[in-house]
């Protein structure tokens, strides 16, 4: 082979390697225009994937300037080519779903991420209120629950005056709302428990409602069984000519009255006739025609109406009060509506009180019990006393 033929064989080789090389630059720049195609498509291209149009690429061979042409064109008919360069960072390159230049994310991505569809709150009530799970409320004549998300949700039924379930007092009735939203009443509140009370949804007793020998209980709201906490009457006579002693008394709100126990103090056999009057207008006989006859430390017990832990006087009389002579044996209590009408009285021949004193009754206790001298308040306990055994 001579030097002419080895230098043709080199010039054509050089020009195969280059026309390779161009061939190639074409095909990777379509790629890089597919791609950007790609973001301009929506999802749609991006699930169909990216494939080589040769109709849209023109090989660079013969082409002095190596440029190239896309069937994508952008906005104002410049190429992607020409018009942005591959890291998509200059001011024209495309922009976030925000509409911010320069982070080169596909216009649809933002698109999709915003389209969120219904709101998880359709279909409620009052979206912006909060409430306890399990609440039920009537609104604009329908009922709603709240849910466990704490929002109002329809349950599909009317409502009327009320809401289902609830309870209210109509004086002493207690009524409850049925399920149509409608008042019925339920119960009638009266004897022990007269009290209606709609937060508990029952009737309820007062300090005033419970049969003799029983409480209203501050935690049940019931009657129960009432425990003295009393100590025992020990009285004391002032001197030898007193016999006579009101050793513990005892009131009922329930009813308004007071049970007062009269007890022989002194040493020997006592017996009179005896009335037991709280003010002029207001007594008991003590024993119904006939005389009394008490040992020593033997008592007698009797219920007085109208007599009130507020205050008041107790006097043993020896006859009805137009008649009396003398008062047996004497008390008086409180700062209430109390009268002194018989205190002059007791003391006509014997100290049975010292003028002016009163006993005075703790806040919440029922009664006193004689633990000192029978003619002074100070010889007089404030408690609770249980009811008097036979």
């Amino acid at each position: 082979m001579t030097d002419a033929d080895r230098a043709r064989g080199g010039r054509a080789i050089r020009v195969m390697m280059a026309a390779m090389s161009g061939w190639l630059g074409g095909v990777a720049r379509s790629e890089t225009r597919c791609r950007r195609a790609a973001f301009g498509c929506g999802a749609l291209a991006l699930l169909a994937g990216c494939s080589i149009d040769d109709r849209n690429v023109q090989s660079t061979a013969g082409d002095p300037g190596g440029s190239e042409t896309s069937g994508l064109t952008e906005p104002g008919g410049s190429s992607p080519a020409d018009s942005s360069p591959a890291d998509g960072n200059s001011p024209g390159s495309s922009t976030d779903g925000t509409g911010a230049p320069g982070s080169g994310a596909p216009a649809f991505a933002a698109s999709g991420a915003n389209d969120s569809g219904p709101s998880g709150a359709a279909g409620s009530a009052g979206a912006s209120d909060t409430c306890a799970a399990g609440a039920q409320r009537c609104q604009d004549g329908t009922l709603y629950v709240c849910n466990d998300g704490g929002m109002l949700a329809s349950l599909g039924m009317s409502c009327g005056e009320c809401v289902p379930d609830t309870s209210e007092c109509a004086g002493s009735t207690l009524r409850v709302c049925s399920s149509a939203g409608v008042w019925i009443d339920r119960l009638q509140c009266a004897g022990s428990q007269p009290v209606c009370r709609a937060a508990r949804g029952s009737c309820v007793c007062d300090e005033r409602s419970c049969p003799l020998g029983q409480l209203c209980s501050s935690e049940t709201f019931s009657c129960v069984e009432q425990v003295s906490d009393c100590p025992l009457p020990s009285p004391i006579a002032p001197s030898d000519d007193h016999d006579l002693g009101i050793v513990s008394v005892r009131f009922d709100p329930a009813t308004g009255s007071a049970d007062v126990r009269l007890q022989n103090i002194g040493t020997g056999i006592v017996f009179f006739d005896t009335v037991l009057c709280n003010g002029p207008d207001n007594c008991v006989p003590v024993l119904e025609q006939n005389t009394l006859q008490l040992g020593a430390r033997d008592t007698v017990d009797v219920t007085i109406p109208n007599t009130r832990v507020e205050g008041g006087e107790l006097a043993f009389l020896d006859d009805v009060p137009a008649l009396a002579a003398q008062a047996l044996a004497y008390v008086a209590w409180g700062t209430g509506p109390s009268s002194n009408a018989f205190e002059a009285l007791a003391n006509e021949f014997i100290l049975n009180w010292r003028p002016g004193e009163r006993i005075q009754v703790a806040p919440g206790d029922s009664g006193f019990v004689c633990t000192g001298n029978a003619n002074e308040a100070a010889g007089f306990t404030s408690c609770n006393p249980g009811p008097f055994a036979p």
